[in-house]
C-alpha cells in the first residue's frame, strides 16, 4: 500500500463487474507499486459489482485501492471528475474499466506527459468522420479531432 502515490489510475464502473475484476486484476500484475487506484462506483445496481469491490478493499496488497460511491448514476464523464477530485498522484490516468492491460503502459504513458500541465496522452486519437464530429458550416466541412476517453493521460494541476 502507498501513502503518497505518483499516479492515480480512474476507473469509473457500472454494473458488469467482470470487466472491473479484470482489468483490476491486470493491474495488479502490471502496475507499479507507486500507483493508487480509485474505483468510482456509478451506482450500481447488481450485487456482484458491491461484493466485489468490498473484497478489494479488504484485501489490498500491492495497491492502494480507494472507493467512491455515487448517489446516483452520473454517467462515465462526471464519474471520472469525481475520481479527479480524489486523486493524490501527480499524473491522472482516466481507464476504462474494459481495457484489456497487456503490460506496464503507466511508465509510458508518464514519460510522455513528462512535466507538462498542457499535455493529454491518449490510446487513440479519431481525426476522421466518426458521425459526431463532423460539422458543416457554411458550406465547409470541418471534423474536429478527438482523444477517445478509454484511456486518456495528464497531470493533475493543483
Amino acid at each position: 500500500m502507498i501513502d503518497n502515490p505518483t499516479v492515480s489510475i480512474i476507473i469509473p464502473y457500472f454494473n458488469r463487474w467482470d470487466l472491473t475484476l479484470r482489468c483490476l486484476s491486470d493491474l495488479y500484475k502490471f502496475a507499479p507499486e507507486y500507483c493508487e487506484i480509485i474505483l468510482i462506483d456509478d451506482a450500481y445496481t447488481e450485487v456482484e459489482a458491491g461484493n466485489g469491490v468490498k473484497w478489494w478493499m479488504e484485501n489490498p496488497d500491492r495497491h492502494k485501492i480507494r472507493y467512491y460511491r455515487n448517489l446516483n448514476n452520473i454517467g462515465f464523464g462526471r464519474s471520472n471528475n469525481n475520481g479527479a477530485r480524489l486523486a493524490r498522484g501527480k499524473y491522472l490516468i482516466f481507464l476504462s474499466n474494459d481495457v484489456l492491460i497487456q503490460d506496464n503502459f503507466i511508465d509510458d504513458m508518464v514519460g510522455l506527459i513528462g512535466e507538462s500541465n498542457k499535455t493529454l496522452v491518449a490510446g487513440r486519437v479519431v481525426d476522421w468522420a466518426g458521425g459526431w464530429n463532423e460539422f458543416n458550416v457554411d458550406g465547409k466541412n470541418y471534423i474536429i479531432s478527438y482523444a477517445e476517453g478509454w484511456l486518456l493521460g495528464c497531470t493533475k494541476i493543483a
